[in-house]
């Protein structure tokens, strides 16, 4: 029985470890004026006047699965 037991818990372990994971390719490139337009369209700004003087501006960026691989192609061509 417990031949059994050691004999199951090798062939689990050696077929567990016989798949191995795909490459990763690499950081895609994205040129600067693709960027710079990508984060302008997912950009809201709102500012808030009061006569001349400026009360509040705020502004964000939605920051979805797209904005972050364009930021961090962005990043890796600044600090190629």
């Amino acid at each position: 029985m417990l031949n059994k037991i050691i004999l199951l818990g090798f062939l689990v372990l050696n077929f567990s470890c016989a798949t191995r994971l795909a490459i990763p390719q690499g950081v895609p490139e994205i040129s600067v004026s693709d960027y710079e337009q990508l984060i302008e369209t997912q950009s809201r700004k709102v500012e808030l006047y009061d006569g001349l003087y400026n009360k509040l501006t705020v502004q964000g960026t939605w920051l979805n699965s797209q904005v972050s691989e364009a930021s961090l192609s962005h990043s890796a061509r600044l600090l190629q």
